[in-house]
């Protein structure tokens, strides 16, 4: 689900993008006459973050992100897994938190790839990139859909909003919390989405023996019957459901 243009907190929101933009009339302008190359430059708690934007797509992104605020948190330090990262705005969005997260990124769409690797250049101390595709087996190649603007790329049909059909190598969601280093006691925040596939992978990870994941930002909702695990479930904007875990 994703929040229509003229939805009042939309509108609510308005104000907010000249306060958390340092370029505002710049944004305005590229959400209605798109062009490419464009750096919108975003005030965070650790100062001033360029975002390079792929389309109006990426732009509607980052105002559902910085401007709406629907993954928002707090600046407590955290170690985030960005699942279906697109062009890196959800990650750089943790990344200006604070100073210390770290983040590890899984974007299988190519398109999407040069951009993700662009904003977040200059946090490469702080953040590992994976372009496999998360599935519940690890290893297999599947075919998968490429969107247009890169924003639906997906295993389910994205109908008239295909671009090409590729193989991508799969990895579970289990295998990829091995893989990083999360380690110690620093609280885990994963954040998801996947575009379809988010109640599937949720439904066959064991959460229960994952206990230093704090926080589940996922966008979909009714997710309390699919979590082994008890946690506080809020929805906000209507489609992003946060569960905080003990």
């Amino acid at each position: 689900m994703k929040i229509p243009i003229l939805n009042p907190r939309n509108i609510y929101s308005i104000p907010k993008v000249f306060v958390t933009l340092v370029n505002p009339l710049l944004f305005i302008c590229y959400l209605i006459y798109p062009w490419r190359n464009c750096f919108i430059k975003v005030r965070t708690p650790i100062g001033r973050v360029n975002i390079f934007l792929r389309n109006r797509q990426s732009a509607r992104t980052l105002y559902s992100i910085f401007i709406r605020e629907d993954y928002l948190v707090s600046n407590c330090q955290r170690q985030i897994l960005d699942l279906g990262s697109n062009i890196g705005i959800s990650a750089l969005y943790f990344l200006s938190r604070n100073s210390k997260n770290r983040i590890y990124c899984v974007e299988p769409d190519p398109e999407n790839r040069s951009f993700l690797k662009k904003n977040l250049f200059k946090f490469s101390d702080r953040s590992t990139l994976d372009f496999r595709a998360i599935n519940l087996k690890d290893n297999d190649f599947l075919e998968f859909n490429l969107s247009k603007d890169g924003k639906y790329s997906s295993f389910n049909p994205i109908g008239e909003r295909l671009l090409e059909k590729i193989k991508v190598e799969t990895v579970s969601l289990k295998k990829i919390m091995e893989n990083t280093n999360f380690k110690g006691v620093i609280p885990i925040l994963i954040k998801m989405d996947i575009e379809g596939l988010e109640k599937e992978i949720i439904k066959n990870f064991d959460f229960s023996s994952n206990i230093n994941i704090k926080k589940l930002i996922v966008e979909s909702t009714g997710l309390k019957n699919y979590i082994n695990r008890k946690g506080k479930h809020k929805v906000k904007n209507g489609y992003v459901e946060h569960v905080s875990f003990n």
